[in-house]
């Protein structure tokens, strides 16, 4: 049985508590609102009032608090660094490459053993029980390892990605514009149909099989070239001058609509560059190659 503490009682702690405490191993809670802990305490859970009794009562000690600085704050909290040296963190705050290397820097020399990890899913669909449930993992590969039977309670599938520990955080917050794109076009297509008086299920019906054919073109095809960084001339996709030729009616239609077309001008000005780079025969992967800054 492993001593583990959970710091961060909100939603997510409380999953991770609850699956730890189901498992049988001796949980110790803390929240700066202590309201949050009497449920856990209730089911079993050892509620303490100071950072230092949780370093104290845990071997392996999971951060599931809103931020990285929450988290350096938690740690430089009177004896904490000390009494958790020769043992363990599990870091599953979100944040960015930038805040893992500040917080590696901020462990070195103490001891600490330090991992990071990333919950793909929401609250409610974590756990080992739970389909498509998914946890990566990066940093230190020893403590993966050390720890990889407890790791397998949180999902139904989890990885060591790296041993960078930023590897998990840059792959976890890449599928943020991923997710922003399909979630901003998908509600943008389905206010156009409602503001032309047309049915929005009729619609969900409709763009759903052109959503599923292409993420799946992008991620076979699309992530191949990107790869490679060669882009392919495919008769069987529309290429980048034919997604250009039909975009002004696409904003003619959205501006008749009184729909903001901003971000739509911008993705059909990167259509309109590719073609003047000589990239117009190409698949709209090819558009990844003018991502950067400018």
């Amino acid at each position: 049985m492993t001593r583990v503490a959970v710091v961060g009682s909100g939603n997510m702690g409380r999953v991770l508590t609850g699956i730890f405490l189901d498992a049988g191993h001796e949980v110790t809670v803390y929240d700066l609102d202590k309201s949050k802990t009497v449920a856990l305490a209730a089911r079993g859970a050892k509620a303490v009032d100071t950072p230092l009794e949780v370093a104290q009562n845990a071997d392996i000690t999971l951060l599931s608090i809103p931020t990285y600085a929450g988290a350096k704050s938690f740690l430089a909290s009177d004896g904490v660094l000390a009494a958790l040296k020769g043992k363990d963190i599990l870091q599953v705050t979100t944040g960015s490459p930038r805040d893992v290397k500040d917080f590696e820097k901020f462990l070195e020399g103490t001891g600490i053993g330090y991992l990071e990890g990333r919950i793909k899913n929401y609250p409610k669909d974590v756990g080992k029980d739970k389909p498509g449930s998914r946890v990566i993992y990066s940093g230190d590969e020893s403590l993966y390892e050390k720890h990889e039977r407890l790791l397998d309670l949180l999902s139904e599938h989890y990885e060591f990605v790296g041993p960078k520990y930023e590897a998990a955080a840059i792959l976890d917050l890449a599928v943020f514009p991923s997710s922003y794109g399909l979630i901003w076009g998908l509600l943008l297509g389905g206010k156009l149909v409602k503001e032309y008086g047309y049915s929005v299920a009729q619609f969900g019906e409709m763009v759903s099989e052109t959503v599923i054919n292409t993420m799946r073109e992008t991620l076979e095809g699309g992530y191949e070239d990107l790869e490679r960084g060669e882009y392919r001339t495919d008769e069987g996709a529309a290429a980048i001058s034919t997604w250009e030729s039909g975009a002004g009616a696409v904003v003619d239609t959205l501006d008749d609509a009184n729909l903001g077309t901003d971000i739509f001008v911008a993705i059909n000005a990167l259509l309109r560059e590719s073609i003047a780079l000589g990239r117009g025969d190409k698949t709209i992967a090819a558009i990844a190659e003018l991502l950067g800054k400018k």
